[in-house]
């Protein structure tokens, strides 16, 4: 009977444990979570900021320049139509209706009627800024453009926007309000869409 000693003695020598893949992917994981971090890290500094403005430019800044623009004579909610029809209108000026109403769904909350109330007052005299039409793809819908009034307004509209930024931005040199706007339009920046296909109407007459 072997001793205890020779026991161990004659045991061949097992190699080492090897560490296993589940341990050397945590090691690498943790070998790259500095650097994950460190970019982290770095975005939170640059964005946190910058949320910090959303208060003064939407509320402070956004609401005066959209009342500065409504020219006294429409809510922000009639402007904001005019805005949709102008920026999203094809090449022949004439938009979904649909589109408008989606937009001022997101924006106001406004419901299907209320649109259409909107609709009806900017059609109206004694604005008649907007000329509501059936669309020739489809009877069910309805299409909307700018009269000739309403382009006129909206160019007064823009002018009191420009008016607004000239006073608010007074403190501000040419090359930083050069900067900012390449900035902003760097920032947002869309392509787009053109996958509908154009509203073959010619615009209404004055």
């Amino acid at each position: 009977m072997q001793s205890i000693k020779q026991v161990y003695t004659n045991r061949t020598p097992r190699k080492p444990p090897q560490p296993s893949s589940l341990f050397l992917n945590r090691s690498n994981h943790m070998k790259s979570e500095p650097k994950t971090r460190k970019n982290a890290t770095g975005l939170a500094d640059t964005v946190v900021p910058a949320v910090g403005l959303f208060y003064p430019i939407h509320y402070r800044f956004g609401m005066k320049l959209e009342r500065r623009m409504c020219l006294t004579r429409l809510s922000r909610q009639q402007a904001a139509v005019i805005w949709v029809i102008h920026s999203e209108a094809d090449e022949h000026g004439w938009v979904r209706r649909r589109t408008i109403e989606l937009a001022l769904h997101s924006w106001f909350e406004c419901c299907n009627s209320r649109v259409s109330r909107l609709i009806k007052e900017l059609a109206c005299a004694p604005l008649h800024l907007i000329v509501q039409r059936g669309s020739p793809a489809s009877k069910r819908e309805k299409v909307i453009a700018l009269t000739e009034a309403g382009r006129n307004f909206f160019s007064g509209m823009q002018q009191a926007g420009e008016a607004f930024f000239s006073e608010y931005f007074s403190h501000m040199s040419h090359e930083e309000l050069l900067w900012g706007h390449r900035f902003m339009s760097k920032a947002f920046a869309t392509q787009r869409p053109r996958g509908e296909s154009p509203i073959h109407l010619p615009l209404p007459l004055p």
